[in-house]
């Protein structure tokens, strides 16, 4: 093998594995940041009632919550009803 092939699939090597790698990194977005206990009494100390609301919706908007009133969920993320 010349120097031209090898140089050749050494770029394609490295290539690969640089794509592969990047299919086990954790995206930010794909992370549950659940709120803490300090971030609930913080929010019973806000004084102003609209700061509170927003803060409130905020918070609850980071909750990760699935509710099933009856049914059976697939791993899909549908829900059948019966």
């Amino acid at each position: 093998m010349d120097l031209f092939s090898k140089a050749a699939l050494t770029v394609i090597a490295a290539t690969l594995i640089f794509i592969s790698a990047q299919a086990y990194q954790i995206k930010e977005s794909l992370k549950i940041h659940s709120p803490t206990v300090a971030e609930v009494q913080a929010l019973k100390e806000i004084k102003d009632t609209t700061k509170q609301k927003e803060a409130r919706t905020n918070l609850y908007g980071r909750v990760p919550l699935v509710r099933v009133q009856g049914g059976f969920v697939n791993i899909s993320g549908e829900v059948d009803c019966y």
